[in-house]
């Protein structure tokens, strides 16, 4: 493979034997043809050496590193970025995969656009029951939406925003990582991408979103099948989120502009009453009601999410009483 290709897609993979194939040939199916896929195995204990080996041996442009040590998946983002070619880096988690022309679109909206960071819609996938079960945003306009710092912040309240910009997969120039010396922040493991971001806009970069979903999304819980996807492998700590959200105060930067410092807290304020509803959530679906009562019992913010949660559901419910009959 010479140096220098147009898009390096970097996938981090731990113990991703069951996805890794899909992820990885969606890639290698791209109406772009000029890439490269760079698996960083992350200490995986299954076959997934295995099988990127095989899928290396399959087509040329993929290659597997790793030293056999699991470092999490910032430090291998990280790995991945610094042995990367392409002029654009794209990210790809294990589980998730791209639609066929994703990077085609991408590239396109970046050369009309002239942006350092692209992302755009996402697809929901149902592990389970194998099949799309709607869009991360909704209703989401035609067009390019340009995103500068203080407008990803503001979509960015876990928990309250339609959907949180955090969770946006994007290409980044590869250029402009290495200018501002841009990197994931080592041992997060959870919110990495909203830092990763955060820190990019700081330092400049142009960011737009576009509104085709191209990148598709495996659901922790199913939407259809209603069961837990078992390839998924985020770990969740809110509180490393909250405080890595906290952090970023101290910016000057950000320090200098109000409303900037405002989101963030508001940001910090909504993760803590989201870790509330993560902790009773599980239970909660998996009728366990004594867990639920624990969880109620131990923080105070449960009993109020909970009345919610069942108001709401008692008013779907009217809704759907209230209907006409349709004719048979």
């Amino acid at each position: 493979m010479a140096d220098g290709v147009r898009v390096s897609v970097v996938i981090a993979a731990y113990n991703a034997a069951e996805s890794l194939a899909r992820a990885v040939r969606s890639v290698t199916a791209q109406t772009v043809r000029d890439l490269e896929v760079v698996i960083v195995d992350d200490g995986s204990t299954d076959a997934t050496a295995a099988v990127a080996s095989g899928l290396a041996a399959e087509d040329g442009r993929v290659r597997l590193i790793g030293d056999g040590r699991n470092h999490g998946v910032s430090a291998a983002r990280n790995t991945g970025f610094a042995v990367a070619r392409g002029t654009w880096i794209a990210v790809l988690d294990a589980d998730d995969a791209f639609a066929p022309d994703r990077l085609e679109r991408l590239l396109a909206a970046v050369a009309e656009h002239g942006a350092d960071m692209v992302a755009d819609n996402q697809a929901y996938w149902d592990w389970d029951a194998r099949q799309v079960t709607g869009v991360a945003i909704a209703g989401a306009a035609d067009g390019v939406e340009r995103i500068d710092l203080e407008h990803f912040l503001a979509n960015c309240i876990t928990g309250r925003s339609p959907f949180d910009y955090g969770q946006l997969k994007a290409m980044i120039r590869r250029a402009f990582v290495a200018d501002h010396r841009l990197g994931y922040i080592e041992g997060m493991r959870h919110g990495e991408d909203f830092m990763f971001y955060a820190h990019a806009l700081l330092a400049g970069a142009a960011f737009v979103r576009t509104s085709e979903p191209g990148y598709i999304y495996t659901q922790r819980v199913g939407a259809v099948s209603r069961t837990r996807s078992q390839v998924a492998r985020t770990i969740e700590n809110n509180d490393e989120m909250r405080a890595r959200t906290l952090e970023l105060l101290a910016d000057p930067r950000v320090e200098r502009t109000r409303a900037l410092a405002a989101l963030l807290r508001r940001r910090a304020r909504a993760i803590r009453w989201h870790a509330s509803w993560e902790r009773v959530y599980h239970p909660l679906h998996d009728r366990r009601f004594g867990a639920v009562l624990s969880a109620a019992a131990r923080d105070w913010r449960v009993a109020p999410m909970l009345a919610r949660a069942f108001a709401e559901r008692i008013a779907r419910r009217f809704r759907v009483g209230q209907r006409p009959q349709t004719r048979r």
